[in-house]
């Protein structure tokens, strides 16, 4: 059984269809790609947040590495150890 945009574009290759249906159909397909373009705007908004949020993680992990640096364990270490504690790898 065809979808509604499959039945359509067959109707239209056909020349089955009225110049009002052509337009509804376009005003459909117009408020699709709006709802869609919405969802992706909301996503990457999102998506930068997350970003943001990481970012401000890996800031404090960084001068928490500054300041626990000890002669056994350097800067490079301590990051690593707490970015694999926030990432959950650590976890007992």
């Amino acid at each position: 059984m065809l979808d509604k945009d499959e039945l359509m574009y067959t109707k239209i290759l056909h020349g089955n269809t009225t110049i009002d249906e052509i337009t509804d159909y376009i005003d459909e397909l117009h408020t699709k790609i709006k709802k869609i373009k919405k969802e992706y705007d909301v996503n990457i908004q999102i998506r930068n947040m997350q970003n943001s949020k990481i970012l401000k993680q890996k800031r404090i992990i960084d001068l928490m590495a500054e300041r626990l640096t000890t002669p056994i364990h350097s800067k490079e270490w301590i990051k690593n150890y707490y970015e694999d504690k926030v990432g959950g790898e650590n976890e007992r």
